[in-house]
């Protein structure tokens, strides 16, 4: 992220700008995360359709229900 830091740096000078970085940051770290090519995914993204990750709740396994003998 050094040289991200080097390109960017002049908009460290306002919150805003200090909040655009950590949005930047936050999202490529998340590709990686994910295993996403970095570069293809972010010009998509600058296209105007993000890639998003699946929820959790769907990459979870459902428990199967516990059946208690005072339910019954």
């Amino acid at each position: 992220m050094g040289r991200l830091r080097i390109q960017v740096s002049g908009c460290l000078r306002t919150l805003q700008g200090a909040q655009d970085l950590a949005a930047i940051r936050t999202y490529l770290a998340t590709l990686a995360r994910h295993d996403q090519p970095l570069l293809a995914v972010h010009v998509q993204a600058m296209r105007g359709s993000p890639w998003t990750p699946a929820t959790a709740r769907s990459h979870r396994p459902r428990r199967p229900a516990i059946k208690h003998a005072f339910l019954r």
